[in-house]
C-alpha cells in the first residue's frame, strides 16, 4: 500500500542519512587520529580498523541494494500487469451504449408528443364527426317525418292498399325523380300534391279494387317510353327519372330565374303556358301566383334533395368515424408501444449509469494506487543510484585504506 511504500522510504532515507553521518563522523576522528599518530604501528592499526568498518558498509549498502532491487522487480509487475486499459476500454465502450440508450430515448420522446399530438387531434375530429352524425342524424329524423306527413305516407290506408294489390313496392313520384340544383321549389310548386303519386313502373293498375280507394286522393302514374327533354327553357330538362314519364304534366311548363324575366317573356309564349321561377312563382298568360298559403305543398322536392344529401353525408360520416376510431386505435396502440420501449431504455440507461459509475470510482482507485506504484518505484531507482554511489566512494576509500597499510607495513 502507500502507507507501507512510504514508510519504507523514510525508513531507507533515515538509514542512509546516519550512514552518512557516521562516516562524516569517523572521516572526522580518523583525521584527527591521523595526525596525531606518527608511529607505523599504530598507522597499520587504523587503516585496518577503517577497512574493516568500509568493508562493513560496502556488505550493508549491498544487502540494502539486494532489498531494493526485490522491491523494484515486485513494482515492474505490479506495472506490467495493469488493468486500467481494459477498465478504461469498457467504460469507453458502455459510455458509447448510454450515449446510443439516451439519443434512442430523446427520439422516443419527440415520437411520443407527436403521437401524442395526433391522437388529440384524431380524438378531436372524430368528436366533431360524432357530434356531426348525431346532428344529421337528428335532422333527417325530422326531414322523414315532415316528408312522410307531406307525402301522406302516415295515412296507412295507401300502403296497405297496395300491399294487398302487390305493388306494395312502387316508389312515389318524389322519391321516382331527380331535380337539378336550384329547381326543387319550383317543381314543388308545379307538380303539388302529385308528388305523392304511385309509379306504377312495369306493374299494373288493378283497376278493379279503385272503389276501396274513393276519397283517398290516391294518384298513379304509369311507366311510358319517354326521352329526356332536351330544351332547356322547359322545367322538364330539369327533372330526370327513369321509373315516371312527367313530360305530359310539364308541358308547356318554362323556367325564369325570377320574376321580373319570367313578364318579359310571357308576351312571347302561348296563352296556355306557365312560367315558374326558381322560388316557385308562376306567371301565366295574364296571371301571376306567388308561393305561400296554408295549402301550399312546396318543399318536398328540396326537402327530399336534403333527405338524400344527408343520407349521403351519414354513410360518409360512417366512414370516416370508423376510419377515425381504427386510427384513434392504431394511435394509442402506438403510444403505448412506445411509452413501454422508453421506459425499457430508461431501465436500462441506469443500470448502464450505475456500472458506470461503479467502474469509474474503480478505476480512480487503480489509477490512484499506480500513480503510487509509480512514484516508489521512481523513489527506489533515485536510492539504488546514490548506493551505487556511495559504494564507488568507498571502493576509493578502500584502495587508500590499503595503500596506506601497506606502507605502514613496511615502516613498522
Amino acid at each position: 500500500t502507500h502507507a507501507e511504500i512510504k514508510e519504507k522510504s523514510e525508513r531507507t532515507g533515515v538509514t542512509l542519512a546516519e550512514a552518512e553521518t557516521a562516516m562524516n563522523d569517523w572521516q572526522q576522528r580518523w583525521e584527527s587520529f591521523s595526525s596525531q599518530a606518527a608511529h607505523p604501528a599504530r598507522e597499520k592499526e587504523v587503516q585496518n580498523a577503517r577497512i574493516k568498518q568500509i568493508n562493513n558498509q560496502l556488505q550493508q549498502l549491498q544487502q540494502r541494494r539486494s532489498r531494493l532491487d526485490d522491491e523494484k522487480k515486485r513494482l515492474l509487475v505490479n506495472v506490467e500487469q495493469d488493468s486500467t486499459s481494459d477498465l478504461r476500454k469498457q467504460l469507453e465502450k458502455r459510455l458509447a451504449a448510454c450515449n446510443e440508450l439516451s439519443e434512442s430515448i430523446d427520439r422516443l420522446d419527440s415520437e411520443i408528443t407527436h403521437v401524442r399530438q395526433q391522437i388529440e387531434q384524431t380524438s378531436s375530429s372524430l368528436n366533431e364527426a360524432k357530434v356531426q352524425q348525431q346532428h344529421n342524424t337528428s335532422r333527417l329524423e325530422t326531414l322523414r317525418e315532415l316528408q312522410d306527413a307531406a307525402l301522406g305516407r302516415n295515412d296507412q290506408s295507401l300502403p296497405q292498399w297496395l300491399q294487398q294489390a302487390g305493388i306494395a313496392d312502387s316508389k312515389r313520384v318524389a322519391n321516382a325523380i331527380q331535380v337539378e340544383d336550384g329547381w326543387e321549389t319550383a317543381v314543388d310548386r308545379v307538380l303539388g300534391s302529385a308528388l305523392k303519386g304511385i309509379c306504377l313502373g312495369d306493374q299494373i293498375l288493378p283497376v278493379n279494387k279503385l272503389d276501396s280507394l274513393a276519397g283517398k286522393g290516391a294518384t298513379f302514374f304509369e311507366r311510358k317510353p319517354a326521352s329526356q327533354q332536351s330544351d332547356r327553357k322547359l322545367l322538364a330538362s330539369r327533372v330526370i327519372s327513369t321509373d315516371v314519364d312527367l313530360n305530359a304534366r310539364l308541358a308547356n311548363i318554362f323556367i325564369a330565374e325570377d320574376v321580373e324575366s319570367a313578364i318579359a317573356m310571357r308576351a312571347g309564349l302561348s296563352s296556355e303556358s306557365v312560367i315558374v321561377t326558381r322560388d316557385g312563382t308562376l306567371v301565366g298568360h295574364d296571371w301571376l301566383s306567388l308561393t305561400g298559403g296554408e295549402e301550399d305543398e312546396a318543399g318536398v322536392m328540396a326537402r327530399q334533395a336534403e333527405i338524400e344529401q344527408l343520407t349521403v353525408e351519414q354513410d360518409d360520416s360512417r366512414s370516416q368515424i370508423e376510419e377515425l376510431a381504427a386510427r384513434f386505435n392504431v394511435m394509442q396502440k402506438q403510444l403505448s408501444e412506445k411509452d413501454a420501449l422508453r421506459r425499457d431504455s430508461r431501465e436500462q440507461l441506469n443500470r448502464e449509469t450505475q456500472k458506470n459509475n461503479h467502474d469509474n470510482a474503480q478505476l480512480h482507485r487503480l489509477e490512484a494506487q499506480l500513480d503510487q506504484v509509480r512514484a516508489r518505484l521512481a523513489q527506489v531507482d533515485n536510492e539504488l543510484k546514490e548506493i551505487d554511489e556511495q559504494v564507488v566512494h568507498n571502493q576509493s576509500e578502500l584502495t587508500t585504506s590499503d595503500s596506506l597499510l601497506r606502507d605502514a607495513s613496511r615502516n613498522a
